[in-house]
């Protein structure tokens, strides 16, 4: 799905989040909705720049997987941690490939907390 696609459904009438035509509007609904999960991934992305300097999708995706069904579905996209590094405590530094395959290395954004030397 791209983005205009999801962009598309979550404007659409009925659907739980509608009503958002930016992608920063459907993050923060999904930030209100999900607040738990997003603080916990948060916290680990803080353990990860605490130990590396640095944190990235990639490191989060390894340490704080997205949760599943009983069948093995994602029950939430994992494009979602960019919402949890989209905070006022993380600040973008730079960008590199992305090193899970399903991502086909496309560029991925690298924080590190703010005030981090």
């Amino acid at each position: 799905m791209t983005q205009p696609d999801l962009l598309a459904l979550l404007d659409s009438p009925g659907h739980p989040a509608g009503g958002f035509s930016t992608k920063d509007g459907a993050l923060d609904a999904f930030e209100e909705m999900r607040g738990q999960w997003v603080a916990q991934a948060r916290e680990v992305a803080r353990r990860v720049c605490a130990e590396r300097g640095e944190v990235t999708a990639d490191d989060l995706h390894a340490r704080f997987p997205v949760p599943t069904d009983e069948n093995g579905n994602r029950l939430i996209d994992g494009r979602i941690f960019g919402a949890v590094l989209r905070s006022p405590h993380f600040v973008l530094i730079g960008y590199r490939k992305s090193r899970r395959a399903e991502c086909h290395r496309r560029p991925i954004g690298v924080f590190q907390l703010c005030g981090a030397p």
